[in-house]
């Protein structure tokens, strides 16, 4: 048995036998005694993850110390919490360790969707919570609203993956050759370049480098995208982010091999492309990004991302149902998200290679759960 494994059995065990051993003293005393044993089970829960996580997660991201503890709900929850999805599923795991700590009454199941289905299972109501990898489509927005009258609660479980070994970020980074003179670019350029048509600032499509501001030859040259193929997750996100839902230009040379993009935009004197930074990238470099209003370029960097001042990455999602004016939503549902945007949620995403979120966005996101 590996250490990961001999873990998570520990922490299986001794959370049985707190149960078991206070279960019949909780059903003799009052609430508040309760609560304390949910607090003690959850704190119990917690400190065998951190000592998971010393053993295989050395290089973890440091969670922001303002972030809020998760206080479990005072009212004893029951019944099957499913959450369904694929890409998240380490994560779900050690959340539903924390959630059954708090909420010994829950059962919580993980059920596996195909990517690209996961709000049609919300809709159909096999599911309580979905994750997923990108944000959901308009037009999977639109089918869902049209089955249940209004809009998905989408809640980040945190921010791009990263190498809990290495530290490496999978961010989307926007890349040239080494001796290309461009410093940085906007996010309208970046659209402006990569988009078949212009969404954002810039006036109008960008296709060679003179309108960047270079000078001599290369100022002449048609600019050379690369990216990854249509069908992948890196491509519907930084369809998204970069170019607003858009699509990407005609004629971009499309890398199946994840490894070989640096290699062409290296190779190629008016190449330009979005790839994996966690990737080798030799003779490359990767270009900081600026807001059009003119303000401070940012490099893909933990702090940058955190600060929502770097956009361009594949992130981390969960969908809900969410409450309306006659519905309230889901308490098992609820109580989740909840989790996840506490500290000891965001504990276990770092713990597991996401980027935690700053306690800022984790506090205005808890606002919209009412």
């Amino acid at each position: 048995m590996g250490m990961k494994s001999f873990g998570y059995d520990l922490m299986s065990r001794c959370y049985t036998f707190v149960r078991a051993w206070f279960a019949p003293q909780a059903s003799r005393v009052t609430a508040n005694l309760n609560q304390i044993v949910k607090k003690i089970l959850l704190t119990l829960a917690c400190s065998l993850a951190g000592f998971l996580t010393q053993s295989s997660s050395a290089a973890a991201i440091a969670v922001d110390a303002d972030l809020p503890g998760f206080v479990p709900t005072a009212a004893p929850l029951t019944g099957n919490l499913t959450v369904g999805g694929d890409g998240l599923t380490p994560l779900v795991e050690r959340l539903f360790t924390l959630y059954r700590a708090a909420h010994p009454g829950v059962t919580c199941t993980n059920v596996q969707i195909d990517d690209h289905g996961e709000l049609a299972q919300l809709t159909d109501g096999n599911v309580l919570v979905v994750g997923s990898r990108v944000t959901p489509t308009d037009q999977e927005v639109d089918a869902y609203y049209a089955k249940a009258e209004d809009a998905p609660l989408v809640i980040p479980a945190g921010k791009c993956n990263y190498n809990v070994k290495t530290g490496a970020l999978n961010a989307l980074g926007i890349a040239v050759p080494q001796d290309n003179p461009i410093t940085s670019l906007t996010r309208g350029q970046v659209d402006a370049i990569f988009s078949r048509s212009v969404h954002g600032e810039f006036p109008s499509s960008i296709t060679v480098w003179g309108q960047l501001g270079v000078t001599g030859k290369l100022a002449q040259e048609p600019i050379n995208t690369y990216g990854y193929s249509l069908g992948s997750t890196r491509t519907t996100a930084f369809s998204r982010q970069a170019l607003h839902n858009g699509t990407l230009r005609r004629g971009q040379t499309a890398v199946s091999a994840k490894k070989l993009i640096s290699t062409f935009i290296a190779a190629d004197p008016n190449g330009i492309g979005y790839f994996d930074t966690s990737l080798p990238a030799p003779g490359i470099k990767v270009l900081p990004i600026s807001d059009d209003s003119g303000g401070e370029a940012a490099a893909p960097t933990v702090a940058n991302i955190q600060a929502n001042k770097y956009l361009y990455y594949r992130g981390n999602y969960f969908f809900a149902k969410a409450a309306t004016e006659d519905v309230p939503m889901n308490p098992l549902a609820k109580e989740f998200i909840r989790l996840v945007l506490s500290k000891e949620g965001q504990v276990a995403a770092s713990e597991v290679g996401i980027v935690p979120l700053g306690a800022r966005e984790a506090k205005a996101l808890l606002l919209l759960i009412p």
